[in-house]
């Protein structure tokens, strides 16, 4: 029973992240226009924050904090991937309708007088 508490708490956390997700892009990320770089450039500050805050001796294993840094990354991850276009659902390609069968011309036909 020890091990499965950790594991339902990462599972909770990573629900809890792309619900947050989902509604900050609907009502607040749509409206910034920001370059997708800079969004990756945060991305990869907020994954070595925690790293360097342990390097000085912030504890921040085993705590709520650990679950913080982790969304925050994963959300700037999420929003850069949106700005690539990764995360659009793709339209598919209907060939049937496509294809449009147009009569013949018919030179020889007889003329009628």
């Amino acid at each position: 029973m020890d091990k499965f508490i950790p594991i339902l708490e990462i599972f909770l956390a990573a629900i809890a992240i792309i619900l947050f997700y989902n509604v900050l892009k609907k009502y607040v990320l749509y409206k910034i226009k920001i370059s997708k770089w800079v969004v990756l450039f945060l991305a990869i500050l907020s994954y070595f924050i925690p790293i360097i805050l342990e390097a000085y001796g912030v504890k921040l294993m085993d705590s709520l904090w650990q679950y913080v840094f982790a969304g925050i990354f994963a959300m700037f991850l999420f929003w850069f991937f949106d700005l690539l276009g990764w995360m659009k659902p793709r339209a598919r390609k209907n060939t049937k309708d496509e294809i449009v069968i147009k009569a013949k011309a018919k030179p020889n036909r007889a003329k009628h007088k």
